[in-house]
Order: structure tokens, then C-alpha cells, then sequence
């Protein structure tokens, strides 16, 4: 398993200084193939301080129960294949010299650098305990780690795991192996109590107890007992516990000790703004490492968000990090779990409710967190269908309906369109961007041949690049963290199309507009609508208007009239059929008339109702759940068109009418 630490400089032509990244972990690598696709021509530098080509440190815990091969660990943190990259590996940098904008790594060679990124990740937090320092006691965090514990699983009987989170239990699932006898020990007082409620916790500990492993919860330790190597653990109460191992899961710190000689400004992590620079405006810091608005993360994807934007600073690219939103979303021993955002205790304090499902037959249990009609955080244990659309609905703070909790409290399921509620299950031939017809499976193809961001697909496929009402939809298949951005002028289509909607009603609900009731009046306002001259130039109008918005309904189907953006002719749509609304009460006063007149009518109320708050609802679609969204506005649009199908043939007749007779 061991490599041979390598070191590999490239000679490269240009005397351009590299952009240098600090730590070989997921983050760095990230970063590294971020910036390249941003900054073709830059030359890059990269240090790591371990024995080893990068690995996915995420995925030890699986390599080390033996349900992941080596090469595996390595296949997803390949680095690119070019000469624009130089690789240290085995090679640590102990000193950073702002002023001279360098960076020396342990055989004292000295390296220029136009912007340096810092991704040195965490360590193992060790507590001070009497007999920490016995052998046979390990932490469980890298590689070297990884090596040592499979050395010794062979020969231990006895294990026992302090930490009873993610980490803690996996390690013991890994330790167990070899029948031997596991305890976990923690602290606090149910297990992954970070990411679990107490409810979904008991679930864990019963299935994790149905495997033979022991669970000391609520339980602090006082000592490691032994001469040389570690024999027992005494807990607080007295309790001693036999043992010739210990594994250490006890949380991380952030490696911070390179930016505190550098003289950066430290928190507990290094501190970052928003485009995650350091005190120094030309060294960044990201990951584990990194502080961000007094906080900082102890997984990966904050990491991976944290990286795209400095990347996109570095290569010139407007960008900010506003904060991640974590998910826990694993196999706990074969068990499904899963937690994300605020599920904390309710209260008509804090002004959440809690929405519950279980099936204790089953063992699963799912708990929503809603506050103020959103879902803002959510548990679940076992098999859920709907998990990556539940992520994907607290991310981007989409509504939930009161008819959704009645079916979630007695199926499990927030939804009906059960075959929907994955984008990524949907048929290969299922259209998601009608705009273009892009399908399920092109977009699949794509995102398989690494493509990875919305901008990227929109420019490979075109789905989402005319009026972007798919984007959810492409957002969830790529990942439920997709960040879905609102429509442009969202806020002027959410008030002319409620306004249009709402005009149009309060006038057909309304009594028509009267005439008036002397000849003395100032202004007579019923001969707009009397005289004919007055009559046919807002006949005309209303004409013009509705020529005019059906050309403009063609910049998206047909190439020829993509004159200026969809965006722009899709406001210009919604403003002049709210003019199409005070045009009509110009023309007749609001009244429906008879017979022909009143069909025509009809269809313009139809279509002014269904555009208006079809306009409104591609407003608000980034707050809603995706599929949601798409069923009703499909529904809406289809309204709005058949709705103006007899018009041509009404308004003939209409004109034809007025003019023969």
C-alpha cells in the first residue's frame, strides 16, 4: 500500500510565478482542478506532506473495511496530466514570507508565488487524559493511520472506540471485522447526537447493538490504564473497561500553525472573508482550515464550495462564499442516514414545528423541521426515495403546503409524484428543458463526461439557457447543494403578473364601469368607449398588443426572432399584457357583452389570469420544489396558450361585425 514518496518538478518555459496550493487533501485538489478549467495558461504548485499520491481521505473509513480498493482511494484525486502543474509530495512547507511572497518547504528550497492557497485541512483532536500516551492508542484520520489500524486489527480482542460519531462508529464497524469485541464510548448521551435526533439515535444504537457492539454513552473517561501499552479505560463512575486498544475519534482541529507563524489573523481556523482571502490579500485559505464568519466546517462539501469560489476570484471571476448549508447523508453500518440543516428542539418560541413519520416495523423515522411554511431541517433513518429532493427544497428555502403534511404524517412521502421525485430516475427520453428538448439521458451523458456546473451544461446542451426555468431541475441532477439562482427580473414579473391577475378579476367581479350620469361632467368617460373613433384606436391597439406579444412569444421556439434576450422579451410580455388589461377597460368599459363579444371576452380574462400567474410563479420558482413548480406552470402556460387559440378567429368576427354593420 505504501508508495514511494516522489517528487516531480517540471521544467516549464515560462518565468510566470505559480499559483501555490498548500495540502493535498480533496479541497486542494478541487481547487486545483478548478482554477486549471479557469486559468488555463497559469502555472500551479502544489504541496503535500504525506507519503502518498493524493487520496480521498473522506473515503478511509470504507477503504479500511475493506469495501473500497486502493486504487479507488486514488482514482478520484488524480491530478491533471499536464505540465502546468508541479507536484511535491512527501514535502512539507514550514515557513511563509508575506512580504516576499514565498513559501519554503523542509529541504530549505525557497518558492515564488503570485497567490497562494492554503488547504492544510484539520488534525485528530487529542484529549488530555491520563495514559494518552500508552501504545496501542491510535487516532483514525489519515492514511498513516489507516496502516497502523489494520496492522493491528489482526491481533486486537479488545477494541474500544472513544467517539461515538460518523467517524467513531465506522471505525468500529472496521475493527469488528475480526471478531473482535467493539465498545464505543461518548461523552454525550446517544450516538452521532451532531447529526441525529434523539428518536433517530435510539434506531442507531438499537441496530448497532443487534451487531454485538458495546455502547457506553453518557460516559466520560478518566484514565488509560497500563504499564507500557494501554491494558484498560476507567470511566468517571469508576467503570473499568479491559482492552489492549483505543481508537481515538474525538473531533478535529485545524491546522493552523503555518498562517500563525505567517503572522495571519487566527480564530480557530484561519480567518476568511467572503472571498476567501486570509489578512493578506494574496493568500487564501480553504477547507477545514479555513474560518468563515466565525465558523468553521468539519466535512468536505464546504470545502469543495469554498474552492470553487477562490478559484473563480483567482482567475479574474466575480464570486463570494456566503456560508454552507451541511448535509449528513450516509450508510451507518448498512442503515441509511440522513440530516441536514436546523433540527433543532421546536417551540412556538423559535416558531418551528416539527412534521413526524414512523414506521416502527420497518424502523424508519423521518422528521421535517418547518418554519414559516419552509423546510428548514430534516432526520430521517432507513430508505427514503425523496431524501435528495428534500435536500434540494431546504437548500434553496422552496414552500411545503398543509396538504403535504397530512400525506407526510401518513405515508412518508411529502409528495405524489412518487416517479418525480428523483430527476435522476426519470426516463431517458423525458424532456426536462422544453425550451430546447434536452432530455434526462443527454443530460445524464454530460454530467457523466464531467461536466459539472450549470453554466457548463447550459453551454454544452443549451437546457436552461433560453428561459431558464429547468435550472432546478439540471441543479437537482447535479447535486442537491446546487445553488438555483432567480430568474432575471424576477421581481418586476412577480408584481406585473399579480397585477395583471388581479385587475383583470377585481373588473370581471366587479360591475362594469357606468356611464356617465350628466352631459354637465367635466369629462365624459363612458365616449371612450361610445365614440367610434375612440373605439377603434383602442380596438387597434389592443390589436397591435396582441400581435405584438404573440411575436414575442416566438423568440424562444424559433431562432430567427432571438433578437435580444428571452429575459427581456419575457418582461416586456408580462408588461404589455397588463397593458392588454387597462386597454380592454378603455375599449369597453369592463363590460362582457353578448354573444360573440362575450366569448372574446372570456378568452382574454383566460388568457390574462393564466399568463399573470404564470408570470408569477416563474418569480418564485427558485423557492419552490422543483417538480412542483414545473407540473403547475407547465399547466399554467398550456391555459395561457389554449386560451388564445379562438381569438384569431373571434376578433375576426369581432371586427368584421363592428365594420359591416
Amino acid at each position: 500500500m505504501n508508495l514511494l514518496a516522489k517528487n516531480q518538478e517540471n521544467e516549464i518555459g515560462s518565468h510566470e510565478l505559480p499559483v501555490i496550493i498548500i495540502g493535498t487533501g480533496p479541497v486542494g485538489i478541487q481547487f486545483i482542478k478548478t482554477a486549471l478549467e479557469r486559468m488555463p495558461s497559469s502555472r500551479f504548485m502544489v504541496f503535500g506532506n504525506e507519503p502518498w499520491e493524493p487520496y480521498n481521505r473522506v473515503k478511509l473509513s470504507s477503504f479500511f473495511a475493506g469495501l473500497m480498493q486502493w486504487d479507488d482511494l486514488l482514482a478520484s484525486q488524480k491530478l491533471p496530466e499536464t505540465e502546468k502543474i508541479t507536484a511535491f509530495y512527501n514535502c512539507a512547507v514550514i515557513s511563509i514570507d508575506k512580504q516576499a511572497k514565498t513559501v519554503t518547504d523542509e529541504l530549505g528550497r525557497v518558492h515564488g508565488y503570485k497567490k497562494l492557497v492554503i488547504a492544510t485541512g484539520s488534525r485528530p483532536f487529542v484529549p488530555n487524559i491520563e495514559g494518552i500516551h500508552l501504545k496501542n492508542i491510535f487516532t483514525f484520520r489519515d492514511l498513516t493511520d489507516i496502516e497502523q489500524l489494520s496492522a493491528r486489527r489482526v491481533r486486537s480482542r479488545k477494541t474500544i472506540v472513544v467517539g461515538g460519531g460518523v467517524l467513531g462508529i465506522e471505525a468500529a464497524r472496521a475493527m469488528s471485522r475480526e471478531n473482535t469485541e467493539v465498545s464505543i464510548i461518548d461523552h454525550l448521551p446517544t450516538v452521532m447526537s451532531n447529526q441525529l435526533d434523539e428518536a433517530a439515535a435510539e434506531i442507531l444504537q438499537r441496530h448497532l447493538l443487534a451487531l454485538n457492539l458495546k455502547l457506553y454513552l453518557g460516559q466520560a473517561i478518566h484514565s488509560f490504564i497500563g504499564d507500557d501499552e494501554v491494558e484498560s479505560v476507567v470511566l468517571k463512575d469508576g467503570t473499568e473497561i479491559e482492552c489492549d486498544t483505543v481508537i481515538l475519534t474525538t473531533g478535529i482541529q485545524p491546522n493552523i500553525d503555518l498562517a500563525l507563524k505567517a503572522k495571519l489573523s487566527i480564530g480557530q481556523g484561519i480567518r476568511v472573508n467572503d472571498a476567501m482571502q486570509t489578512s493578506d490579500e494574496h493568500i487564501y485559505a480553504i477547507g477545514e482550515c479555513a474560518q468563515h464568519r466565525e465558523k468553521t466546517y468539519g466535512v468536505v462539501k464546504p470545502g469543495y464550495e469554498q474552492a470553487r469560489v477562490a478559484a473563480f476570484i483567482l482567475s479574474g471571476k466575480k464570486s463570494n462564499y456566503v456560508g454552507s448549508l451541511t448535509a449528513t447523508q450516509l450508510k451507518v453500518i448498512d442503515v441509511p442516514a440522513f440530516s441536514m440543516g436546523d433540527h433543532d428542539e421546536v417551540s412556538v418560541v423559535n416558531n418551528k414545528k416539527e412534521w413526524l413519520y414512523k414506521n416502527k416495523e420497518k424502523n424508519i423515522y423521518r422528521r421535517l423541521v418547518i418554519k414559516n411554511r419552509h423546510v428548514v431541517g430534516a432526520v430521517s433513518i432507513g430508505e427514503w426515495d425523496e431524501q435528495s429532493r428534500v435536500q434540494e427544497t431546504i437548500l434553496n428555502k422552496r414552500f411545503v403546503w398543509i396538504w403535504n403534511k397530512k400525506r407526510f404524517e401518513e405515508t412518508g412521502l411529502l409528495w405524489v409524484e412518487k416517479n418525480s421525485a428523483d430527476v435522476t430516475k426519470w426516463p431517458a427520453s423525458t424532456v426536462v428543458c422544453n425550451c430546447t428538448g434536452v432530455t434526462r439521458g443527454q443530460l445524464t451523458g454530460v454530467i457523466g463526461s464531467g461536466v459539472n456546473t450549470l453554466a457548463d451544461i447550459s453551454h454544452c446542451t443549451g437546457a436552461s439557457s433560453v428561459c431558464g426555468s429547468c435550472k432546478p431541475l439540471v441543479a437537482q441532477m447535479l447535486s442537491a447543494d446546487t445553488k438555483v439562482e432567480a430568474p432575471k427580473w424576477h421581481r418586476n414579473l412577480l408584481i406585473f403578473g399579480v397585477l395583471s391577475t388581479l385587475a383583470i378579476t377585481v373588473a370581471m367581479f366587479l360591475p362594469s364601469i357606468p356611464y356617465a350620469e350628466s352631459v354637465q361632467v367635466i369629462w365624459q368617460w363612458d365616449e371612450l368607449w361610445r365614440s367610434n373613433l375612440y373605439k377603434q384606436v383602442s380596438g387597434f391597439a389592443l390589436l397591435g398588443m396582441s400581435v405584438i406579444v404573440v411575436m414575442m412569444s416566438l423568440n424562444k421556439r424559433i431562432k430567427k426572432f432571438s433578437f435580444l434576450t428571452f429575459p427581456f422579451w419575457r418582461l416586456v410580455h408580462v408588461i404589455v399584457g397588463f397593458l392588454t388589461v387597462l386597454g380592454l377597460g378603455v375599449h369597453s368599459g369592463y363590460s362582457i357583452g353578448s354573444g360573440v363579444n362575450s366569448f372574446l371576452a372570456l378568452c382574454f380574462v383566460s388568457l390574462i389570469v393564466a399568463g399573470g400567474l404564470s408570470s408569477a410563479m416563474v418569480a418564485i420558482e427558485h423557492k419552490l420544489d422543483a417538480v412542483t413548480s414545473k407540473k403547475i406552470k407547465n399547466r399554467l402556460v398550456w391555459l395561457h396558450i389554449l386560451s388564445f387559440w379562438p381569438v384569431p378567429a373571434l376578433l375576426s368576427v369581432h371586427v368584421l361585425k363592428s365594420y359591416y354593420f
